[in-house]
C-alpha cells in the first residue's frame, strides 16, 4: 500500500512538474505574442504618423498651390486691366491727334499760341 502511495505521489509530482513546464511555455509564448503585438502596434502607429505628416504636407502644398494660383489670377487680371487702360489711353491720344491733324496749319499756330498764353511757364 505504501508503495502505491509513493508511486501515486511520484506520478503526481511528475505530472505537476510537467504541468508547470507547460504553464511556463505557455507564459513564454504569451509574452512573445504580446511583444509581437506591441511591436506591430508601434510600427502601425509610426506608419500612421508618417502618413499623417505626408497628408499634411500634401494639403499644405495644395493650399500653397491655391494661393499661387489665386495670386497669378490676380496678377493676370491686374495686367489685363492695365492693358485695357493703356488701350483706352492710346485711343484717346489718337482721337486728339486726329483732331489736331485735321486742323489747318494756321489754326494750329493760333491754338498753340492761345494755349501757351493760358499755361504759365
Amino acid at each position: 500500500m505504501q508503495f502505491l502511495q509513493q508511486s501515486f505521489y511520484e506520478n503526481m509530482q511528475k505530472s505537476q512538474a510537467e504541468y508547470m513546464e507547460e504553464v511556463k511555455q505557455i507564459k513564454a509564448k504569451q509574452e512573445e505574442m504580446w511583444n509581437n503585438t506591441n511591436r506591430v502596434q508601434s510600427q502601425i502607429r509610426k506608419e500612421q504618423e508618417m502618413l499623417a505628416r505626408k497628408i499634411q504636407e500634401v494639403r499644405k502644398g495644395q493650399i500653397n498651390q491655391t494661393l499661387v494660383n489665386n495670386q497669378r489670377d490676380e496678377i493676370e487680371k491686374s495686367l489685363q486691366q492695365a492693358v485695357e487702360k493703356q488701350a483706352r489711353d492710346i485711343s484717346e491720344i489718337r482721337k486728339q491727334l486726329n483732331l489736331w491733324i485735321g486742323i489747318p496749319q494756321q489754326e494750329k499756330h493760333k491754338l498753340a499760341g492761345h494755349i501757351s498764353k493760358l499755361t504759365p511757364i
